[in-house]
């Protein structure tokens, strides 16, 4: 079964509710966890700055105040930590800083903004560093994901007691959110000493708490590293087929998952994204039981009712062609290569945690199925996307169309040796090699009076990790004076030379 000797135990643990004394709290609230400071943001009001210099007697009030605030801080971060079996030789907390510092947001200390509050300066700190499209998208979106983002640039403007606040709303709304409840106990920290970097406290950092760093990571680049706009597009996506209102496309590098749809005219515009995750290992899925998310060109072939799965797979599952005849081609081994849900208990997993499928938060998921069509909605899942505009698609897509046209024609006239000139040399189909199985089709061809081939519902699709290879999907229409078959078709041509050839055709079940 997809995916299913996951780290459950480990990954999706009970949150135990705490107080700031690490005593039990009663249900509905929750105290998390994580940890230390990030340089250069404004300590909490009523605390010192490090490196200021007041008068003795506030230092010493002051240093009273921290140490308590300390101690209930992190007796909260280890109790929780402790629950979610972080908690390893001492302590070690997920810094916010290992996650914004990279982006060098100057802090609201550090801008000079005349005539502007402080929370008007943050937002303007924002703003330049994401850029207008990226900043104003943030503002619109209100799901877990963009509010935690917003806590993250909120901590990295220096608005600690607005990330507070957003982040407590936020556990309160997404209380199996485990991110969330590590960066609470950051602020929780923030209370004692100023952010000065998002990491530990001590030396050792329990791997549980680097995975969850990470997540942090992916999901803030969604917005630093904003997507092209609709003036790019994925490489891959050369022509949807009449049937196919909408094209999936993962990133595994970024944890991302886009949805295009096809508008009047073909053309395609994004209209959705989200986080997910991958196999243990990355990307290429090479072997069963590697771990590895497979790229390539795929097709969902179902949509798995949840009431005959276990909880492991969340809302649903799509389960994917994999292995296709190219990865057959490649003798790639494995199967069971879903797109599925989370635990009940669990909202998302760490980037890399799957046993090779696809995962999505459950509210994600059940976004995603409007979008799902089995045997018809494609998924391109690629390591890393590239992109292009939509004038260079276009002029590939018209030399496949001319080619796929030449070839259509040259089967109608019988000619075999116009019509072999098509196929590459490596070309295998029922055990034979290309000229094997020629010679068994100019056996066929002379029994023959006339042909007729039709194609229609054609799609096309460039492949992840090879730009010279494509594939072609095409509802085939064959007449004879006396044989008529109609079947889907889908070939894989590759381009030598500056000419396409076909090294592999079969009918679609």
């Amino acid at each position: 079964m997809a995916d299913s000797t996951g780290t459950r135990g480990r990954l999706e643990p009970t949150l135990t509710r705490v107080s700031a004394a690490g005593q039990p709290l009663p249900r509905g609230q929750v105290r998390s966890a994580t940890a230390a400071p990030h340089a250069g943001s404004a300590p909490a009001a009523g605390l010192s700055h490090a490196g200021a210099t007041p008068e003795r007697a506030a230092a010493g009030s002051t240093s009273v105040r921290q140490q308590h605030w300390s101690q209930r801080a992190l007796s909260a971060v280890t109790g929780t930590l402790r629950s979610l079996g972080l908690a390893r030789a001492g302590i070690a907390l997920i810094a916010v800083a290992a996650v914004i510092a990279p982006l060098a947001i100057p802090r609201v200390n550090d801008a000079v903004i005349a005539g502007t509050t402080r929370t008007q300066t943050a937002a303007l700190v924002v703003k330049e560093r994401l850029g207008a499209p990226a900043a104003s998208l943030l503002d619109q979106r209100n799901d877990p994901e963009a509010r935690m983002v917003k806590v993250l640039m909120q901590v990295s403007a220096g608005e600690l007691d607005s990330a507070a606040r957003e982040v407590d709303a936020l556990i309160a709304d997404t209380p199996n959110f485990r991110l969330a409840h590590l960066v609470k106990g950051d602020l929780l920290l923030a209370r004692a000493r100023a952010l000065r970097s998002i990491g530990t406290v001590g030396e050792v950092t329990p791997p549980g708490v680097r995975e969850l760093e990470e997540e942090a990571r992916a999901r803030m680049r969604r917005y630093t590293e904003a997507l092209p706009a609709n003036a790019l597009l994925p490489r891959y996506l050369l022509q949807l087929g009449a049937q196919q209102s909408h094209a999936i496309v993962v990133d595994t590098k970024r944890a991302r998952l886009l949805v295009y749809a096809q508008a009047k005219g073909g053309a395609l515009q994004l209209v959705d994204d989200y986080y997910v995750t991958i196999g243990k290992n990355g990307p290429v899925k090479n072997r069963e039981g590697d771990q590895r998310t497979p790229v390539g060109v795929y097709e969902v072939t179902d949509d798995l009712d949840p009431a005959r799965l276990t909880d492991f797979y969340g809302t649903g599952a799509f389960p994917i062609n994999y292995p296709n005849a190219w990865d057959q081609r490649a003798k790639r081994s494995g199967s069971g290569i879903w797109l599925h849900g989370v635990p009940s208990d669990t909202y998302s997993r760490p980037p890399r945690a799957s046993n090779g499928c696809v995962v999505l938060a459950n509210s994600d998921l059940e976004a995603l199925r409007a979008y799902v069509t089995p045997g018809v909605t494609p998924v391109v899942i690629a390591d890393e996307l590239e992109w292009a505009h939509p004038e260079q698609l276009a002029q590939e897509r018209a030399e496949l169309q001319s080619t796929l046209e030449q070839w259509r024609k040259d089967w109608e006239s019988r000619d075999l040796e116009l019509f072999g000139r098509h196929y590459h040399e490596s070309f295998r189909a029922d055990g034979r090699n290309l000229s094997s199985w020629l010679a068994a089709r100019r056996n066929t061809v002379a029994a023959k009076q006339w042909v007729s081939v039709q194609i229609k519902n054609v799609s096309m699709f460039g492949y992840p990790g090879n730009d010279q290879l494509a594939v072609v999907s095409f509802d085939q229409d064959y007449q004879s004076n006396n044989y008529d078959n109609a079947a889907k078709k889908r070939q894989y041509w590759l381009r030598e030379g500056g000419a396409w050839r076909i090294v592999y055709e079969g009918l679609d079940s």
